[in-house]
């Protein structure tokens, strides 16, 4: 079943050129998402007392064209399948009168919050959810190959402000964190992030940058050199 929510562009969600950054536009999708299950009756308290919670694990958004501050917009998302611990999920943002201006794909995985390992998803939360068709795009691989090559940045050391309420980085910083390190000027138009271990307040992160011939790739580590998440962008600069 699809769920849209109707709302306007504010002037919080946008940048320096009054459009609506790449961070809103995520958590647009995001917020979407966790408001469809809130009001099937499986959002955040229901899974937590049955010490369970939904993991991000992958995203891929394209971006057709930003809107601008005080546009009215329709945001949508809706499931399409599940694998045995896994959720498949599209979002759209959309014009008033039903042009698609950005479009995405989500994969989360469910996690038995005790023991901290993913666990298969029951049927009676699969019955919660009406699948839809998927959105008709080009799916990209969750899994993002890391250059190795990369050059080292400064290491951001993680406090509270980085948390969300399953006290690690939302999912949102990590993207905000690598979006710092592309040239000044470059207009996003796709993202791929894969998430893969949890940082948690006083974790120090050590980013890696590369260029690939059609990506940007910032793999966000831990001191060991082991990934925490790794964010793919494509788009292009002003001059290009």
């Amino acid at each position: 079943m699809k769920y849209t929510i109707d709302t306007r562009v504010r002037y919080s969600e946008v940048g320096m050129d009054e459009h609506m950054t790449l961070d809103a536009v995520l958590k647009f999708f995001q917020d979407c998402a966790v408001f469809q299950s809130e009001d099937l009756g499986c959002g955040i308290e229901a899974l937590r007392a049955h010490k369970m919670v939904w993991f991000l694990s992958s995203w891929q958004i394209c971006i057709g064209e930003y809107p601008k501050v005080a546009d009215r917009i329709c945001v949508s998302t809706w499931p399409y399948g599940f694998q045995r611990m896994l959720g498949e999920r599209n979002h759209t943002i959309s014009t008033a009168d039903g042009k698609c201006l950005a479009w995405g794909n989500s994969n989360w995985v469910l996690m038995d919050t005790e023991k901290q390992r993913p666990i298969p998803v029951p049927e009676e939360l699969r019955s919660r959810y009406t699948l839809e068709a998927p959105f008709a795009m080009e799916y990209a691989p969750r899994k993002i190959v890391v250059p190795k090559d990369g050059c080292e940045k400064p290491p951001v050391k993680i406090t509270q402000a980085y948390l969300d309420s399953n006290n690690h980085v939302n999912n949102a910083r990590y993207v905000q964190m690598a979006e710092e390190y592309l040239p000044e000027g470059f207009s996003i138009q796709q993202l791929r992030a894969e998430y893969k271990r949890q940082a948690l307040r006083g974790d120090t992160i050590c980013p890696t940058v590369a260029r690939t011939e059609k990506e940007w790739v910032i793999s966000l580590n831990d001191e060991n050199a082991q990934p925490y998440a790794v964010i793919a962008f494509q788009g292009k600069t002003g001059s290009e």
